[in-house]
């Protein structure tokens, strides 16, 4: 019996690194089979032109940002996002394009394909059709294409009359904008003004012409209470009755950095353009990100700043704060080497900032100030996936302190609400598990060693 058991041991582990073994093999092989286009590719746009910025912190002004944004509307729209949901929130954003859509604007609507929250589908497509607004997925490859379906289009964009944009972490669904009862997202958003969105529409341009984009099949099947109404005109009235202080800037050196259409690793510009930022580091880098999964190469460059001296604080959830418990896993291996590192690490502690919102939250936004003067906001997680598998987009404010100061203002708020990892020898398991469930912390542990060996999937 002992015997069969450890053939049993032997076969299973042999089988886990064949199926890596073969996943590595086939992602490098879909690098050069995947479609590629010739068009816009990768950008690195950098401006020294005067821009507007305004950070948007809350959910509910994110929201009202968006609409204000859709309402201002005069000639086109472009919406890119990895997740369009059908809940309230989005009911909103498609209420107030619809109406753009009957004032003549032209309205376009990109979304990814990914099978595990897409909720878009074709009949929804075909509703805003009629209104004559557009819809087109992102990389609709079927599931058994295993290596082609992890590349997904994570950008997030809603760019109108190629004047002004919102970017950030924020998908379109009410988890986004404080409006659900269960569980909400703290994210960020910066919304630009100036000649640069010119060249983030050429992008949006880029991949809605992009062979990976395609046309849902319209049909003709009837789709009643889409938009619930009553409770639309109730969050608009609520939304109306606050009032959002501005947090406004100017921006005199502004970068846009995003990735090209197709899973091409040579041409990851948002990865090797931080990775530069960070090398570039002199004093301190303070970054938020919901998840920290980091491969050899990542630990590595966070190991090069230490050497350097550079102070480094991190903020990402814990297991109780996530939505993704399987990352918690991938980042419970490396949090030793990153505390002997001297590393400082907050796991967010699923608390509101406001004590009337009794739901569980988490944090959301990709962020960092470097130096205490440049700022960075956008899409990208702090995992291999954002690294060399996702499309992403990053905004760079360079040289500006005030909106340094202000972002950082922001994170070390969220900071209060977060469990500090003291050091190596303290007990890290029990503060990254600290007030998760039982059912969390075991599948959390179920999944640790396969985290660590498919981590370039997370």
């Amino acid at each position: 019996m002992k015997r069969l058991l450890k053939y049993i041991l032997i076969a299973s582990i042999s089988c886990v690194f064949l199926i890596y073994a073969l996943m590595s093999g086939f992602l490098w092989w879909s690098e050069a089979n995947l479609p590629k286009d010739s068009g816009l590719g990768s950008l690195h746009i950098n401006s020294e032109e005067q821009h507007k910025l305004l950070l948007i912190d809350s959910g509910k002004e994110g929201l009202k940002r968006r609409i204000d944004a859709i309402e201002s509307a005069q000639t086109t729209i472009e919406l890119e996002y990895f997740i369009y949901e059908l809940d309230l929130a989005s009911q909103i954003i498609t209420q107030k394009l619809i109406e753009a859509a009957s004032r003549g604007v032209e309205i376009k609507i990109l979304v990814d394909f990914s099978a595990p929250v897409f909720k878009l589908r074709p009949q929804y497509a075909s509703f805003l059709n009629k209104y004559g607004i557009k819809v087109r997925y992102y990389n609709t490859a079927p599931l058994f294409q295993f290596i082609n379906i992890q590349h997904r289009s994570h950008r997030k964009f809603l760019i109108v009359d190629s004047k002004t944009v919102i970017t950030g972490g924020r998908n379109i669904g009410s988890d986004y904008f404080d409006l659900s009862t269960h569980y909400n997202f703290l994210d960020t958003d910066i919304q630009v003004t100036g000649p640069i969105v010119k060249d983030i529409r050429k992008s949006f341009n880029s991949y809605w012409e992009s062979s990976l984009a395609s046309e849902p099949e319209l049909i003709t099947e009837t789709i009643t209470g889409f938009v619930n109404q009553t409770e639309v005109k109730r969050v608009l009235s609520s939304l109306d009755a606050q009032i959002f202080p501005k947090a406004e800037f100017e921006c005199n050196n502004i970068d846009f950095v995003t990735d090209s259409p197709g899973l091409e690793l040579k041409n990851r510009k948002v990865y090797s353009y931080l990775e530069n930022k960070l090398a570039s580091a002199k004093e301190s880098v303070f970054g938020e990100s919901p998840y920290f999964v980091l491969r050899p190469d990542g630990l590595n460059l966070l190991a090069s700043l230490a050497e350097r001296n550079i102070k480094q604080t991190y903020l990402t959830n814990s297991l109780y704060s996530t939505d993704a418990y399987y990352t918690v896993s991938a980042f419970l291996p490396v949090a030793d080497n990153l505390l002997d590192l001297g590393i400082k690490l907050y796991l967010y502690n699923g608390k509101a900032l406001e004590p009337d919102h009794q739901s569980r939250w988490g944090l959301h936004a990709k962020r960092a100030v470097i130096d205490g003067r440049h700022t960075l906001i956008g899409t990208y997680n702090i995992d291999p996936r954002s690294a060399n598998l996702n499309s992403e987009v990053l905004i760079s404010c360079n040289d500006n302190e005030l909106l340094a100061k202000r972002v950082l203002s922001s994170m070390k708020s969220r900071r209060k609400n977060a469990w500090q990892l003291q050091d190596a020898k303290s007990d890290v398991y029990t503060v990254i598990t600290k007030e998760a469930a039982w059912r969390q912390k075991i599948k959390m542990l179920v999944v640790l060693p396969l985290a660590k060996i498919f981590d370039f999937l997370l």
